[in-house]
């Protein structure tokens, strides 16, 4: 019987006869023989990865090698009362919408944020000087958004426009129309429709706050504020509960404004307890500021009226 090695010579002696026979030997003499490798890998004869093969006895001359058992994997250790997998603590503030730096105050350690939250430019500052950790919730609802509110902008600032972006103000869409014609009709809109029951704060980007802040203040229900920067509308919200902020945008960028507009958010928008009466002495003392003798007379006689519309 012929030997296997023996057999694969012959083989090999008769090809290459047969390629020299056609000059191919002549042409590839000088070149350098191709290295042979042995097959890779040894065959083990362990079958026990292959249930199919279960039971097959392992080749002549082979040595079984059995793989050795997996470590057994220890199960999560079990969450404490109350905690939910990948989320807060049951009952733990969930924040969405955008995340103001008024927000994070009191809060410490881990700041939970629903799913499409993203904290503002003063937030995001707060985290870093804070060492805040913020994560993603996961399973639970949002038990605050970002708070209702409409915008109107006379003529076209890029930077106001990031700024209407980034803390998803609404359009006053019913007034057609950019130009300071248009301004007296926003002011109207805004006495009749800035309630507790829906947008009660609004914010106007103007090339001069002059107009806007006098036809505002005219109406009994609006408290107009300048912003000339952030202690102006720090005091407009603290003496008047400003409900309105008159923003001049072409002395400020983008990170200025954005910084007045979310300490604006943080007003309640509604009048202070003192309000009504400080009105009621400035039309006594025969005050001219804020209409006709008949509209004193009918404020005087009801100063509900400075409060907004429920």
């Amino acid at each position: 019987m012929v030997d296997d090695h023996e057999l694969i010579a012959k083989i090999t002696e008769a090809v290459l006869a047969a390629l020299a026979q056609r000059g191919v030997g002549e042409a590839g003499a000088s070149a350098a023989p191709a290295a042979i490798h042995a097959p890779a890998g040894v065959c083990t004869g362990d079958y026990s990865k292959f249930p199919e093969l279960a039971g097959t006895p392992a080749p002549a001359g082979s040595r079984a090698v059995v793989s050795p058992p997996k470590p057994a994997v220890a199960p999560p250790p079990a969450l404490p009362p109350g905690v939910a997998p990948n989320g807060p603590a049951a009952g733990a503030a969930v924040l969405s919408g955008i995340v103001t730096a008024h927000r994070l105050e009191g809060l410490q350690g881990i700041i939970y944020l629903a799913k499409g939250a993203r904290l503002s430019p003063l937030a995001q500052d707060l985290v870093k000087q804070r060492g805040l950790e913020v994560r993603q919730a996961t399973g639970l609802p949002a038990k605050k958004s970002s708070p209702d509110w409409v915008y109107w902008m006379q003529g076209h600032c890029p930077s106001a426009a990031r700024v209407v972006e980034q803390y998803q103000g609404r359009l006053i869409d019913t007034i057609c129309g950019t130009s300071g014609e248009q301004l007296p009709a926003v002011i109207g809109w805004l006495s009749h429709n800035l309630a507790p029951g829906g947008a009660k704060l609004a914010v106007l980007f103007v090339p001069t706050a002059g107009q806007a802040l006098v036809l505002a203040n005219r109406c009994p229900n609006l408290r107009a504020v300048a912003a000339t920067g952030l202690r102006s509308v720090r005091e407009g919200i603290e003496q008047l509960g400003s409900n309105v902020l008159v923003l001049e945008y072409p002395p400020h960028g983008f990170k200025a404004m954005a910084e007045m507009v979310e300490l604006f958010l943080t007003s309640p928008g509604a009048a202070p307890a003192s309000w009504p009466r400080q009105v009621a002495q400035a039309l006594g003392s025969g005050c001219q500021v804020l209409g006709s003798a008949m509209e004193r007379q009918k404020l005087q006689a009801n100063p509900s009226l400075l409060t907004p519309n429920p």
